[in-house]
C-alpha cells in the first residue's frame, strides 16, 4: 500500500513555458510539434514525413522544425511541425507510427554551461556523435541531441519524469563551486 504523499515525489512542471538558468546555462521547456515513433521500414515513414532515414544519434546535430532521430535499429523518433506529418497506426509499407506527443516533453539547454550539463549527466563521449540518441541523462532515459548549433542541447524524456529532471537540474544549480568539483 502506497503511503500519503509518495505521488507526489517530484514537483508537476507548470503547464506554460518553465525556463531557469542553472549552473551557467538556461534551461527551458520548448514545444517541438508533433513527435511520432515509427517501427519497421523507416525509409519509407521518413519519406513521407520529410525526414532523413538515418536520425540524428546523440549530440547530432538537427536544424529546422521536421528532423528524426535514431533510437535503434529499426526505430525513429520523428519530430515535425505537421501534427498530420503520419498517421498512427500500421502501414501496409511495413512500418508503424505512435503519437508521442502527449508522452514526451522537451527540454532545450542553451549557454556556455550546456555542455557541462551533458558532463555531469551521461557518460557520453563528446567528440562524436552517438548512433542512438536514447541514452541515460542524470539517470533517466532520454532522447539527446544538439539543435541548430554546436551550444544549444535539447533531451525529450517521459512526461512522467520530467518533474524529476526539473529536480535535477534545481539541484544542480544549487551546487557551489567546490561541490560541483566533488560531485
Amino acid at each position: 500500500m502506497l503511503k500519503p504523499g509518495v505521488m507526489q515525489l517530484w514537483r508537476p512542471l507548470p503547464a506554460e513555458d518553465y525556463r531557469a538558468e542553472f549552473a551557467g546555462a538556461l534551461v527551458r521547456t520548448v514545444d517541438v510539434g508533433a513527435q511520432f515513433m515509427v517501427s519497421g521500414a523507416l525509409d519509407k515513414a521518413a519519406g513521407i514525413a520529410g525526414v532523413c532515414s538515418e536520425g540524428a544519434g546523440a549530440l547530432g546535430l538537427v536544424t529546422g522544425t521536421r528532423f528524426s532521430l535514431r533510437l535503434a535499429r529499426e526505430r525513429l523518433l520523428i519530430v515535425s511541425d505537421n501534427a498530420e506529418a503520419l498517421v498512427p497506426g500500421w502501414h501496409d509499407d511495413g512500418y508503424a507510427v505512435t503519437s508521442m506527443s502527449g508522452a514526451l516533453v522537451a527540454f532545450e539547454i542553451g549557454g556556455q554551461g550546456a555542455i557541462e550539463i551533458v558532463k555531469r549527466a551521461t557518460a557520453l563521449p563528446l567528440t562524436e556523435p552517438g548512433r542512438s540518441a536514447a541514452v541515460s541523462f542524470a539517470g533517466a532515459n532520454v532522447y539527446l541531441y544538439r539543435f541548430g548549433d554546436e551550444s544549444t542541447i535539447r533531451l525529450h524524456i517521459d512526461r512522467g519524469l520530467a518533474g524529476y529532471l526539473w529536480q535535477w537540474f534545481e539541484e544542480l544549480g544549487r551546487l557551489t563551486p567546490i561541490e560541483a568539483g566533488r560531485a
